[in-house]
């Protein structure tokens, strides 16, 4: 992996003569000291109240290097009441070892170009700020440059159990009549809404599952920070919005700087997105209030769901050890709530998450709910018992799709005073 990198660093007043060679000579034992590699600094220059550097390297990325020359740096400049105002990259290009095939076609937020030389690619960088590199922000780029080169981005979905319908399917003018808009906005329907609920809620309640109704830690600016600091994806977290027309690579590149920074960008949001509702968290927005908590063993597992946004979401705390048992009890739940409603269904593993699926109008396969575990959210968290951090396994049902779903497996309701599931 061969790097080199132009940094500038911006002084508090020029140097004089004397001054000047001491730092130039401490510069060239610093990079000897640090880099490690021979004829690493290709060119030094003192430059009035500019330091001007150009290093190459071979065995780390020459970014790797940089909060060491800084902080030294930094230090020895203060010896002679010199302070150091700025320092940026000027230009920085890294050559990956990775297979060029298709390069062309990306495009990566801060990468001025991306090419493929036999089978490496070399990207290029410009005029980026110290505080990009310092923030960790060039190993999650160069992470997302991998990942769309070798075509990763994407997880692979693969069906591990399917358990056929009960019924068949309607379709036809049945199927027309049964989600028209008479139907879908009856109390009928309603009713039949809230009697899945309330089952599912039930059940749950038998599980050892107990409903949280106040949230004191919703959306907001911090909050996306701190749930970037874990990893995760805008699309992941279900966010209410709606690109504006024809800004499709816009809401791409929205989101690789978000896995790049950690943050949202204000600015490109309310430029080409749209807000139509509150951010919906899931069973994240369960685990947030107790971060920094400790929870004590009598309490664990601790098992708690809420139903924001017309879902239910739950989450069961424990042991990292006890994850896995959590996660197969969550399914079977899960598998029992839809063989009880008299649903066919599919079961698919994507990435390590399980997510179940069920035939609606025209046998289209949709959403009902998914389980995921996710063993370090309580490290990352800092969410704590006895026993060290605690693992965290969540699940989602949507409602609304198990409600279609539904109307799909069962005869019409049209006209019916009551609704009866079981």
């Amino acid at each position: 992996m061969q790097s080199f990198m132009e940094f500038v660093f911006v002084l508090s007043r020029a140097p004089n003569e004397y001054e000047k060679e001491k730092l130039e000579k401490f510069v060239k034992e610093l990079f000897a000291r640090i880099i490690k590699e021979k004829n690493s600094l290709k060119n030094l220059e003192v430059h009035y109240d500019r330091i001007f550097l150009e290093y190459c390297t071979e065995k780390i990325p020459a970014h790797r290097a940089l909060p060491k020359i800084v902080k030294e740096l930094k230090n020895f400049l203060h010896e002679f009441r010199i302070g150091l105002r700025d320092c940026y990259a000027k230009r920085y290009e890294l050559g990956l070892n990775v297979k060029g095939e298709g390069v062309r076609d990306i495009e990566i937020p801060f990468v001025k170009s991306c090419k493929a030389i036999d089978s490496k690619v070399t990207i290029v960088l410009e005029l980026l700020d110290y505080s990009f590199f310092s923030k960790g922000n060039m190993d999650r780029l160069l992470k997302l440059v991998k990942e769309k080169i070798k075509g990763k981005s994407k997880e692979i979905a693969e069906v591990i159990e399917v358990r056929e319908e009960e019924k068949d399917l309607r379709n036809g003018k049945e199927i027309l009549n049964l989600y028209s808009l008479e139907n879908l906005l009856s109390p009928e329907i309603s009713g039949l809404y809230f009697e899945i609920k309330r089952e599912i809620e039930e059940n749950l309640e038998e599980k050892g599952f107990s409903k949280v109704v106040i949230f004191p830690y919703r959306s907001g600016k911090e909050l996306i920070q701190k749930l970037g600091k874990l990893n995760i994806n805008p699309e992941d977290l279900n966010f209410l919005y709606v690109l504006n027309h024809k800004k499709n690579k816009e809401m791409e590149r929205i989101k690789d700087k978000f896995k790049i920074l950690l943050e949202l960008d204000e600015e490109e949001m309310k430029e080409n997105i749209k807000l139509i509702g509150v951010m919906n968290l899931g069973y994240l927005e369960l685990c947030i209030p107790f971060s920094g908590k400790f929870i004590s063993k009598e309490s664990i597992p601790l098992k708690i769901y809420s139903d924001p946004e017309k879902r239910i979401a739950g989450v069961v705390m424990g042991y990292p050890s006890d994850a896995d048992n959590f996660m197969e009890e969550l399914t079977n739940f899960l598998k029992g709530i839809l063989k009880k409603f008299g649903l066919g269904y599919r079961v698919k593993k994507v990435g390590n998450r399980i997510e179940f699926e069920s035939k609606s109008k025209g046998n289209k396969w949709i959403s009902i709910a998914k389980v995921m575990p996710n063993k370090n959210l309580g490290n990352l968290l800092n969410i704590k018992s006895n026993n060290g951090y605690l693992s965290c396994t969540g699940f989602e049902i949507d409602l609304e799709n198990l409600l279609i779903a539904y109307l799909a497996h069962h005869p019409s309701i049209k006209n019916e005073k009551k609704i009866k599931i079981l």
